[in-house]
């Protein structure tokens, strides 16, 4: 969490949410697809029923969030305009994901789906590499 500086609003999102390489965007169909082998990865690692309920049902509000806004292809924006949606209470139009009438989260909260989808795109996006020398940025799939 960020410390708040006189004169600043206190806010919930994570403290750094990396730069993805315009190059490394990846196609929200292929996400969509990669969820289920993502869940089955998750079971074979061990997490818990309740874990990979969580971790599922992030990663379809996240899914839906890219869906409802029209998004091709998945960004560093993309997540920071996802993770400032939950801390701001969800999808805006019904509140909560169309639970509730929007409130704002606690800051735990926002940093759970963070650290949910990061384990997710940790594994699904592919590695960059940027060499200063050349100015050439290497990609290292996994």
């Amino acid at each position: 969490m960020q410390k708040s500086r006189p004169g600043s609003t206190k806010t919930n999102l994570p403290p750094i949410v990396p730069q993805i390489p315009e190059q490394a965007a990846i196609c929200v169909a292929e996400l969509a697809r990669r969820i289920p082998e993502f869940l089955y990865e998750c079971q074979y690692r061990g997490h818990s029923p309740r874990t990979i309920e969580e971790e599922k049902s992030v990663l379809q509000k996240f899914l839906r969030f890219l869906q409802e806004n029209e998004i091709p292809f998945c960004t560093s924006h993309n997540i920071r305009g996802y993770l400032t949606c939950v801390a701001e209470g969800g999808m805006q139009r019904g509140g909560r994901w169309g639970q509730k009438p929007a409130t704002p989260v606690r800051p735990r909260t926002v940093r759970n789906h963070w650290g949910y989808l990061r384990t997710f795109l940790n594994l699904n996006l592919p590695r960059f590499s940027y060499h200063s020398e050349s100015g050439q940025l290497s990609c290292l799939m996994r």
